[in-house]
């Protein structure tokens, strides 16, 4: 199951580390085509292009791949980015319309459903930070623990049932 809150915000530093405050995704090019994702630990590889850690194309909101080089980029909170403080384009960040939009694909990355449509999203862009996860590590473990025993108390009871028909086996072979 998909939690869709969002976590907590960890400031890096790094110009490239981009993280949304409300709801939206990073649109993203891909080989299968367009994917979203909310990961914006951001990088540039060797051609300039700002990508994902698996090397896949920031998209603009244009369509186009973001082009950095070697140029000081800045991002504001409306999307709009910077190349050597010349306004450049928009970051394409977009929210689904509706429930169900949405298919999870691997790790960080979200597939468009058939049918999916999307409008521009109206989330914060915090650049310098990247969105940590927004699991509760003590509430899962937690969770964890509390299945563990009732799996290991469902265990005895199995237990406990096959050793009375294994005795009540026994008994009846003895008597028969």
């Amino acid at each position: 199951m998909t939690n869709w809150s969002q976590g907590a915000l960890l400031q890096t530093g790094n110009a490239m580390d981009l993280a949304l405050q409300g709801e939206g995704f990073f649109t993203i090019d891909t080989f299968r085509g367009r994917r979203y994702t909310r990961q914006g630990n951001f990088a540039l590889d060797g051609r300039g292009r700002l990508v994902t850690q698996a090397g896949d194309p920031v998209l603009d909101a244009s369509g186009a791949h973001i082009l950095v080089d070697d140029k000081r980029f800045e991002v504001r909170p409306d999307g709009v980015y910077f190349l050597d403080g010349v306004e450049t384009g928009r970051l394409a960040v977009v929210n689904p319309r509706g429930q169900g939009m949405l298919i999870k694909e691997g790790e960080s990355l979200f597939a468009p459903a058939p049918g999916a449509r999307f409008r521009a999203s109206g989330a914060a862009v915090s650049q310098g930070y990247q969105e940590r996860s927004n699991v509760n590590p003590v509430m899962e473990m937690s969770a964890m623990l509390q299945a563990l025993r009732a799996y290991e108390a469902n265990q005895r009871a199995v237990t406990a049932q096959d050793e009375t028909l294994d005795t009540l086996i026994s008994q009846v072979g003895r008597f028969g």
